[in-house]
């Protein structure tokens, strides 16, 4: 549904690791930035014809491209079950393959374009605003939209494997570096896109990243994922928007790929596998047990979507793997959903009441800190939260001179 522009809906230590990061091409001009946004961060749109179901009688089931995502107006009371019904996925369990619902199609817009990323609801800027002050920093600096500054919004709903992202986004990268007088490109991205990030420079050869990327810049990264996900997946999360009821979105939020992905990550070495983060009268959920989990939340496909995604991100955590500088900013001491605790019978339907671990108010530590395993530098930001970070003076000025000459 929405993590990362969810501050918007609202009104929305230093820390060296190995060696201080060396750019590739010392001295060279400013370096040209593309830009990865997170999980919600990107704009969708669809277009309908002849549905063969829809889930109100006032649901169009056939309708000309249009805002599907970041459309607010689209998810007031009633309308939202429209809208829910267009955007979710279908899973097919015997390839792991996905699709949009029947009779729709769904296209992501502003491939290269930062305007697509700075607001994210092209009718109402007030609550849709993500990278609106990132962009303008960066225009500051000298990049020029379009040309040295440039972004990949992709479709959130799916893991990069499951679209043409990679090889689309290499393509940028090539096409930014020659418009930028062949100076080696900034890869900066935000949340999921830091996951988007790691799977393309694991794709790519040294002798590809050595000539076109200088840098990675992952800021507030979900490496092993988040707690918050555990919830979504019982009960639906509406990210605190008041008019918005999180079991009307369940079903849409479980659909997608994504949402999976971001479960917190077993395995020992994670540091969740002993980390209650659900709890019933008859149960405790970790990710020791996530098929137990789904099975009781009344979605066993999601065992079958979860064994699709594992350990498709986890080795990819080391320095070879990645292959250029990687400077890895997060908050942190902030107060983040660490475990939801279900009175009697309200498990999976009602709201569960929280107890808090530490993070960026989105992302948990044991998660953002991964980084410290695979960056060349590693710098931590207390009590900045996790999408203040797009906007905030220090992390700003350190993207400023990371990318000057």
């Amino acid at each position: 549904f929405l993590h990362e522009p969810k501050m918007a809906f609202a009104a929305v230590v230093f820390l060296l690791v190995g060696a201080l990061c060396v750019p590739h091409h010392a001295g060279a001009a400013r370096s040209p930035v593309l830009i990865i946004p997170g999980d919600g961060g990107s704009q969708l749109e669809a277009m309908a014809s002849n549905k063969p179901s829809v889930p109100h009688f006032y649901c169009e089931k056939t309708f000309s491209w249009s805002q599907l995502w970041l459309s607010v107006s689209s998810l007031l009371p009633g309308v939202i079950d429209c809208w829910a019904d267009n955007i979710k996925l279908l899973f097919d369990g015997s390839t792991g393959t996905y699709s949009n619902q029947t009779g729709v199609q769904v296209r992501v817009p502003g491939w290269g374009n930062v305007s697509a990323i700075e607001y994210l609801d092209p009718t109402n800027h007030a609550l849709s605003a993500y990278m609106n002050k990132l962009v303008p920093f960066l225009t500051q600096q000298g990049l020029v939209p379009g040309v040295t500054l440039r972004a990949a919004p992709y479709d959130f709903r799916l893991h990069p494997r499951s679209s043409d992202f990679i090889p689309r986004f290499k393509a940028l990268v090539e096409d930014t570096f020659a418009k930028g007088g062949n100076v080696p490109v900034t890869l900066i991205s935000h949340s999921m896109g830091c996951l988007y990030g790691l799977h393309f420079l694991a794709a790519q050869p040294s002798s590809w990243k050595n000539m076109y990327i200088k840098q990675w810049i992952p800021i507030s990264g979900p490496w092993t994922g988040t707690a918050s996900e555990m919830r979504l997946m019982a009960s639906g999360d509406n990210e605190g928007i008041p008019f918005v009821s999180p079991i009307d979105i369940r079903a849409e939020q479980r659909s997608y790929e994504s949402n999976v992905w971001l479960m917190p990550t077993p395995g020992p070495e994670w540091g969740w596998d002993d980390v209650a983060t659900v709890k019933t009268d008859t149960a405790t959920y970790t990710t020791k047990n996530l098929t137990q989990f789904f099975n009781d939340i009344g979605f066993p496909e999601g065992v079958k979507m979860a064994s699709y995604i594992a350990n498709k991100t986890t080795p990819l955590f080391n320095n070879a793997t990645i292959g250029v500088p990687t400077i890895c900013l997060h908050g942190s001491e902030l107060a983040t959903d660490e475990t939801y605790t279900y009175n009697k019978g309200d498990f999976p339907d009602k709201a569960p009441s929280v107890i808090s671990g530490v993070g960026d108010g989105t992302v948990n530590a044991r998660s953002l800190e991964v980084c410290a395993n695979f960056s060349t530098m590693h710098t931590i930001y207390p009590k900045v939260d996790h999408t203040a970070m797009l906007s905030s003076q220090d992390v700003l000025e350190k993207i400023a001179s990371l990318i000057s000459g």
